[in-house]
């Protein structure tokens, strides 16, 4: 359940590229869905998620 809810959220996140954060990997942004939560970091190549957390 968790897996799933984190994944599903990952994907809603890469549909999203205008509220990555500014690539350079400085920037932290934390990203929630209804009981999880990932903290992502943006660079040219891609994303990086530095951190994914579920409550349930």
């Amino acid at each position: 359940m968790g897996r799933e809810e984190v994944r599903l959220l990952l994907d809603d996140v890469v549909r999203r590229p205008e509220e990555w954060p500014a690539p350079g990997g400085e920037e932290a942004v934390d990203v929630f869905g209804g009981r999880c939560w990932v903290v992502m970091v943006a660079y040219v190549g891609g994303l990086e998620v530095r951190d994914v957390g579920w409550c349930g």
